[in-house]
């Protein structure tokens, strides 16, 4: 049974999502600990009342960049060729 720290540590190790100049960078990176090459092929950007405000899809890259600025609170999905992660981020 995978419990909820198992996935928060698991996202931690495969995904970074950070606030850079003119909007966000998300990474994904191997992992030695899940021998895992992530690669990302679609992001999804929610705002907290459950509505879309951004979807981009990628060809299979290791790291992407979302022109969005906005300061606020919203939730990031993530899909990847291996499963999707969601993680809330504030700008």
């Amino acid at each position: 049974m995978v419990s909820v720290e198992d996935e928060l540590i698991e996202l931690e190790d495969m995904i970074n999502v950070y606030p850079v100049a003119g909007g966000l960078q998300i990474d994904a990176k191997k992992t030695f600990l899940y021998d895992l090459n992530i690669q990302i092929f679609k992001v999804e950007l929610y705002n907290m009342l459950g509505q879309m405000i951004y979807d981009e899809s990628y060809n299979y890259q290791n790291r992407v960049f979302l022109p969005f600025s906005q300061k606020g609170i919203y939730i990031v999905k993530v899909l990847t060729n291996e499963k999707s992660f969601s993680l809330k981020i504030s700008i």
